[in-house]
């Protein structure tokens, strides 16, 4: 499981999808234009790519939550 990058690997990736998803580059440009210091940080918006690409694993933060549905006596020793 990965849930992150390396930003030094990840430039070169993140310059082609913004170049190949107008959508993706237009959402950024909006981001930058509303938040001045969003705009002057370089890693929050390489992070801003990432997120909301499909190199984001979706269930990053996810954990698995189970119900028992019968009566079971957990041994937790």
């Amino acid at each position: 499981m990965k849930e992150h990058y390396s930003a030094y690997v990840f430039e070169d990736t993140a310059t082609a999808l913004l170049k190949n998803n107008p959508e993706l580059k237009s959402k950024l440009e909006a981001k930058k234009s509303s938040d001045p210091e969003f705009a002057k940080n370089g890693a929050a918006q390489l992070d801003f790519v990432y997120k909301n690409s499909d190199y984001y694993e979706k269930t990053h933060n996810r954990y698995p939550v189970a119900r028992l549905v019968t009566d079971v006596k957990l041994d937790l020793k």
